[in-house]
Order: C-alpha cells, then sequence, then structure tokens
C-alpha cells in the first residue's frame, strides 16, 4: 500500500511539471534556441497598384511583428520594413505606399518586449503590385513640344496629382502639382529641344504610378524646302512648290487656316508636285483628336514621280464626289513608294486612293487617328491597272468610316497585295448591296497578314454587303457587327443584337460615341475616339 502512494505521488508531481512546462512556453518559444517561433503561412492578397494585404497564423508569445520588402529575392537590401513602431500586434496587416507593377519580395519575424529573442525570418514570399489601368496616358509630339493626355474611364477616380518632364539626366523641365492645370486631363510642354528624349512622370500624391520616355521630333529632314501657311498668306501655293529646289517639301499650314488649291487661272486642278519630290503636309496643331485642324480645300495630287506623300493634322474636303480623289492614279506615274496620313479627317470625294497606273505602283499606305467619310463609288483603296499595281500594305489603325461605298476594291487581277490590317476601327454606312467590304477581284496571291481587330461595324451602305472576295480568308478578333450590317456570313464576327442607332450616340450626323453601357466592346474595340 505504501508503494502504490508513492507510484501516484510520483505520477502526480510528473504531471503537474509537464503542464507548467506546456503553460509556460505554450508551443511559442523554441527551446532548443530560447526564441520566438517564426511565423508561418505568410501570404499576401488583394494586391492593389499601391498597397497589400498580409496574413499569417499568429504567435501568441509575440509582442509584435516586423515585416520587411526587398526589390531582390536575396534581400541583398531591405526596401521598406513595415512594425517599427510596434503597431503590428495582429496576425494581419495592410501595407501601403508601394509602387505600382513592381516585384516585392516578402519576409515577417516576431518580436518581444518581454526579453525574449526575436524569431528567425519567415519563408521569403513575392508579389507583384498591379498596374494602374484606370488612367491611359498618350502623348502627342513635334520638333518643340510635347503634349500628354489622358482618359479616366466613366466611374474611375483621376489618380493624376502631379505631372513632372525630365531631361535624359534627370533634371527636371517642368513640374505640374497645380489641380487647375491637370483638371483638362492634358498638358502641353513648350521650348523644347528638337530630337530630344525626355522623360515624364505621373504621380498619384507620392506614388509614381506611371512613366515613360518620350522623344521629340527633328526640325526639318535634310534637303527640305519649307512652305509655311496661313491666313494672310497671298501667293499661290502650286506656285510656291515650283519654286522649291530640294527633294522634300514640307508645307506647314497654320491652325485656322483655310488653304484653297487652285492654280493661278483659279482652276480647280489640285496640287501639282514636281518630279522626285517628297511632299510632307502638316498642320500646326497640338492636339490629336481631329478638332481644330486647319482645312485644305483641293481636288487631288498631280504627279508622275512622288516618293511619298505625308498627310498629318489636317482636314481635307474634296471638290465634290464626282471627281475628287486624294490620289488619282494616272497612266504616266511611275513612284508612288510610301503613303502615311495622320490625325485627319477626308470627306466630300469620289474616292481616296485610285492607282491606274500602267506602271505596277505599290505603295505602303498607314493611316492612323484619322475620320474618313463621305465617299463616293471609288472608295478608300482602289487599284485597276492592267500591270497589276496594288498596294504593298494597308496598316490603319484608330479610325472611323462613314458613308463610304466601299473600303477597297480591285478592278484587276493584282500581285502587290501583302498586308491588309485595320485595327481599333468604327465603320458606319459602309458597302453597297451585293458588293464587298474587301473585294481582290481575281487576285491568286495570298496575303500574309489579312485581319481586323477590335472593330466595330455599324449599318451597311445600304441593302445587305457581301465581306470578302480574296485568295486569303480574314481574321476577325474582338470585332461586333449591327443589325444593320447583315452579310450572309462573317464568320469570327460577335453579333451586337441592335441597330446602329441603339449602339452610337448619333450616326446619322456622325457621333459615334457609345452610349450603350451594356455593350461588352464599349471599352475594348471601334475608334477609341468613341469609347466612354
Amino acid at each position: 500500500m505504501k508503494n502504490i502512494k508513492y507510484i501516484i505521488l510520483s505520477s502526480v508531481i510528473v504531471l503537474a511539471t509537464g503542464l507548467v512546462s506546456c503553460l509556460d512556453s505554450e508551443f511559442d518559444v523554441d527551446e532548443s534556441y530560447n526564441r520566438l517561433f517564426s511565423p508561418v503561412s505568410f501570404e499576401t492578397t488583394n494586391e492593389t497598384s499601391t498597397t497589400v494585404d498580409f496574413t499569417w497564423k499568429n504567435i501568441p508569445a509575440a509582442s509584435y511583428y516586423l515585416i520587411e520588402l526587398s526589390l531582390t529575392e536575396d534581400f541583398a537590401e531591405v526596401y521598406k520594413t513595415y512594425g517599427e513602431n510596434q503597431e503590428i500586434t495582429t496576425n494581419a496587416y495592410t501595407a501601403t505606399g508601394l509602387t505600382p507593377n513592381t516585384d516585392y519580395w516578402a519576409r515577417i519575424k516576431c518580436m518581444s518586449t518581454q526579453g525574449i529573442p526575436e524569431s528567425k525570418y519567415s519563408q521569403v514570399i513575392t508579389f507583384t503590385t498591379k498596374k494602374l489601368v484606370n488612367v491611359e496616358f498618350s502623348t502627342t509630339v513635334d520638333a518643340t513640344w510635347i503634349r500628354l493626355s489622358w482618359i479616366v474611364p466613366e466611374g474611375s477616380v483621376n489618380n493624376v496629382t502631379k505631372i513632372v518632364l525630365k531631361d535624359a539626366a534627370g533634371a527636371i523641365v517642368k513640374s505640374v502639382e497645380d489641380a487647375a492645370e491637370l483638371a483638362d486631363n492634358t498638358l502641353l510642354f513648350e521650348n523644347l529641344t528638337a530630337l530630344t528624349t525626355y522623360h515624364w512622370e505621373a504621380y498619384d500624391g507620392a506614388t509614381l504610378f506611371d512613366e515613360d520616355d518620350v522623344t521629340t521630333l527633328p526640325d526639318v529632314l535634310p534637303g527640305t524646302d519649307i512652305i509655311e501657311i496661313d491666313n494672310t498668306t497671298t501667293e499661290n501655293i502650286n506656285t510656291l512648290i515650283a519654286a522649291t529646289t530640294q527633294g522634300n517639301i514640307l508645307i506647314k499650314i497654320a491652325a485656322g487656316t483655310t488653304l484653297n488649291v487652285v492654280t493661278e487661272d483659279g482652276s480647280d486642278t489640285g496640287f501639282i508636285i514636281p518630279v522626285g519630290k517628297s511632299v510632307t503636309i502638316k498642320g500646326i496643331v497640338t492636339e490629336a483628336n481631329r478638332t481644330n485642324l486647319p482645312i485644305i480645300k483641293m481636288k487631288e495630287f498631280n504627279f508622275t514621280q512622288m516618293p511619298s506623300l505625308t498627310l498629318e493634322n489636317v482636314h481635307i474636303i474634296g471638290s465634290g464626289t464626282q471627281a475628287s480623289y486624294v490620289i488619282k492614279g494616272e497612266a504616266d506615274q511611275t513612284q508612288l513608294d510610301k503613303i502615311e496620313i495622320d490625325n485627319c479627317i477626308i470627306e466630300n470625294m469620289r474616292g481616296i486612293f485610285s492607282l491606274r497606273s500602267t506602271s505596277p505602283l505599290a505603295p505602303e499606305v498607314t493611316v492612323n487617328n484619322t475620320t474618313i467619310r463621305d465617299l463616293k463609288d471609288y472608295g478608300v483603296f482602289q487599284s485597276e491597272a492592267s500591270a497589276g499595281g496594288g498596294y504593298k500594305s494597308i496598316v490603319v489603325t484608330n479610325s472611323t468610316f462613314d458613308g463610304i461605298q466601299y473600303l477597297l476594291r480591285a478592278k484587276n487581277a493584282p500581285t502587290a497585295y501583302n498586308v491588309i490590317s485595320f485595327s481599333d476601327c468604327t465603320f458606319n454606312k459602309t458597302v453597297l448591296d451585293g458588293k464587298y467590304l474587301v473585294d481582290l477581284a481575281n487576285a491568286t496571291q495570298s496575303l500574309t497578314t489579312f485581319e481586323f481587330v477590335n472593330c466595330i461595324f455599324g449599318s451597311a451602305y445600304s441593302g445587305t454587303p457581301k465581306v470578302t472576295k480574296a485568295p486569303t480568308k480574314p481574321t476577325f478578333t474582338n470585332c461586333y457587327k449591327t443589325t444593320d450590317f447583315a452579310p450572309s456570313s462573317m464568320d469570327g464576327v460577335i453579333d451586337y443584337e441592335k441597330s446602329a442607332a441603339d449602339l452610337f450616340t448619333d450616326p446619322s450626323s456622325g457621333n459615334f460615341l457609345i452610349k450603350d453601357a451594356s455593350f461588352i466592346g464599349k471599352d475594348s474595340a471601334g475608334d477609341p475616339i468613341w469609347r466612354p
């Protein structure tokens, strides 16, 4: 009996000792090293452009926690530390003041105010802050100025509180923080140096959330004659052109100017370009939004050899839909290598480009940020040379076509077509009943690229148009058509089950601003100038 008492007493003592030991450590102290255990299940959630939420399993013996961030996985340098004021006392924390679209590495450790040594660091985790997507920036550039503009989608917060422009050495050229200056979502930086790279930065408070480099244009290409036109100019434009001696002609037209292109006797002939001259016509405006453009009233460009034609920032009004073109090809034309059109409006013509030369002209054509409207039977792009000419490439972006009977057609069997690409374009009242959107006649040569991307097809010009007649089938990506543009087959195009009048604000007057908030392509399709 005595032995049994001793055994029971010993067991009670051992059990009590174990219980006290457990209460002392609560399994939060690493006894072998006499310090706190490291936090486990360290994770991130809810990453934004400037914040992130951290969570981990709580260590009750910890008085507070330290979270460290680094821009490298090896933590060669600690970028930021949270909790130095002992404010992190629970198992969750929101870190702020981060840079958008940036990779970070994070670790955490337990700290004690009771004399217990700190824990080891947790396992390192990584996360990436989001890019600030609710503000979209764009630049318009000339030789001596840069215009920075930004779009804040409806319902989003305008995060732009400061814009800084720096030179290549990092010195600040201009810093704008005044809310009144930023209210219009556009800034003009003037008196800059031609052909120079600058760097702009956009801030939300103290946080840099977007930046980019932009280079000003050359003041003028070598070997260029400059003709400057405004409303006080009295000389005939063709007389001024004929007097040039260099290989390139730059015609600069001041904002607010209307230029009537006629010969000395007043006949409606259009521009007369000397042999071998490349021509650039540029309106002097500071915004690329197709407004307040200088006006050119003209019939056509007359030439035999013109290596390149560039039209920028001008509103061209043709002399009528019966016999007016930008390029009216003639039999004696032997050179036209490149055509570039940017930030223009072109209207009231029979067609834009009509290649008729017996020589196989094959220009590369790029059109951007342009509205083309009110064209008759020659449409936008046409070729009919018996020699098989055409267009080496046609690349059109961010543009609107309204009231055109044809988009592209070849009356011959062309061999020059290689690339046809339309992206982010709005089409309305386009293509006659029974005619093709793209008609390459009897062409047999396959195209390397034939695509429509992010396009909206509104109403047809009349009746039921057809899609394409070409040896290569086009691809349609994120493209939509209304019920009043209804060819029998348009594979890959998404149906918008309403009319153009339901989708656009006022298509009959040329206002294609998307008004249907339920339209799934409202933020991604059509000419960006019309997106809400």
